[in-house]
């Protein structure tokens, strides 16, 4: 499987939301799958722990903010594995998959993420190997 894994808040602020959507076709274009996570990747993280209400306005510094409550001193560039546990992955799905009202878009028109989906896969190739 080939997966395209993208944060929204980049294109979104550099206002490059038509680059995106053509970047989107062109990768289903080339059988990539889509993991996009609005506005970042955090929000993938912080529902290890916790559930994100994404009819509020959400940052990267506020889930980062949130991210550090469970997670003392989170730096995005070295995740520690011991805080995600396999239980904490499953919660992390579920609570994705929840608040994923609009699926057969390309992202999250709100807060969330499609992260759940790659690793659901993940977990299915692994339980057939």
């Amino acid at each position: 499987e080939k997966w395209l894994v993208l944060d929204v808040d980049h294109w979104a602020k550099r206002n490059h939301i038509a680059s995106l959507k053509q970047v989107v076709q062109n990768a289903g274009k080339k059988g990539f799958q889509l993991a996009l996570s609005n506005p970042c990747f955090e929000c993938w993280l912080l529902l290890h722990f916790q559930d994100i209400d994404g009819a509020k306005p959400v940052t990267l510094k506020s889930l980062e903010s949130q991210l550090r409550k469970h997670t003392p001193g989170h730096s995005k560039s070295s995740l520690k594995a011991e805080f995600y546990s396999r239980s904490r992955v499953l919660d992390a799905i579920r609570r994705a998959e929840a608040m994923d009202s609009n699926p057969d878009e390309p992202w999250p028109s709100a807060a969330g993420t499609r992260v759940y989906r790659t690793v659901k896969s993940i977990l299915t190739l692994g339980a057939t190997a």
